[in-house]
């Protein structure tokens, strides 16, 4: 079951992108952000008082810290987009994600099957296809850099949710994203940021924080399944961001990310299926 909360979040992560790109293109990084991760807020916690749970103070630490992951690699996701293309920034900051907390939670003692690893190897690779499909240098090079500081953000974030138990429920998602809109808040006060973005896409802010909001709402179910099958398929979201990007934001798309994206599939269905 963890593989399919992954995926099914990995999905939410594409949408929530799709949404979460139309605000920033008119507004700043920091209010875009910060308008997301409350919606986002909002959204865990009506989800939270549904699927019930206790509180638990070591959970909703575990929860507040992988927020701050959470809004590192928010912020430095959105800037990558912003300075170069969401088909070398997406599957950099995932490919970055996925192997920080998987190898943490294999070092905790969580069980992976050699069917596992293999495509979960195989996974990386179609991702790092993708990541190096473009000729554009320039691009390239502004979309590793931030997509790499992302990844560790939402590594480090992931990794955190790891510890989360069962007892609490979804709260330490409520704790992550309202840890994250702080550190939004903040930073917006620094820098004089607006708090709330254009109106012409207030709705599009809502989508995208309502769809981050239920990622992390799958991902705290997924990990206590099974924590490194939900990682690696959490991690496809670039599949859905390449599809997104290429249709709606008109992005360039090379055969070489073709065969990654095919490459990607492949391991995802070898990770699933153990």
């Amino acid at each position: 079951m963890g593989a399919v909360f992954g995926a099914i979040a990995a999905m939410s992560i594409g949408m929530a992108e799709l949404f979460g790109r139309r605000v920033v293109a008119e507004a700043s990084v920091v209010t875009a952000s910060a308008v997301l991760s409350l919606f986002g807020a909002v959204v865990t916690f009506i989800a939270a008082l549904f699927l019930g749970g206790t509180w638990v103070t070591a959970d909703m630490v575990f929860g507040t810290l992988s927020g701050l992951g959470m809004a590192a690699g928010l912020g430095f996701y959105f800037v990558g987009l912003d300075r170069s293309s969401s088909t070398v920034v997406a599957p950099t900051s995932a490919t970055v994600t996925a192997v920080l907390p998987y190898l943490y939670a294999l070092v905790r003692g969580e069980e992976a099957s050699g069917l596992a690893i293999v495509g979960a190897a195989i996974a990386f690779v179609g991702l790092a296809a993708i990541a190096t499909g473009t000729l554009e240098m320039a691009k390239l090079r502004q979309g590793l850099l931030w997509g790499g500081l992302s990844g560790i953000g939402y590594g480090a974030s992931l990794a955190m949710f790891v510890e989360v138990g069962e007892d609490s429920g979804a709260w330490a998602a409520v704790a992550q994203r309202s840890s994250s809109f702080v550190v939004f808040v903040v930073v917006a006060m620094v820098v004089g940021a607006k708090m709330l973005p254009p109106s012409g896409t207030r709705r599009d802010a809502i989508a995208s924080g309502s769809f981050g909001g239920m990622t992390s709402v799958l991902l705290v179910f997924g990990l206590r399944a099974d924590a490194p099958a939900a990682i690696v398929t959490s991690s496809m979201f670039p599949l859905v961001s390449v599809v997104v990007g290429f249709l709606v934001f008109h992005d360039e798309v090379r055969r070489r990310q073709a065969v990654g994206v095919t490459l990607a599939l492949l391991g995802i269905g070898l990770v699933v299926s153990t």
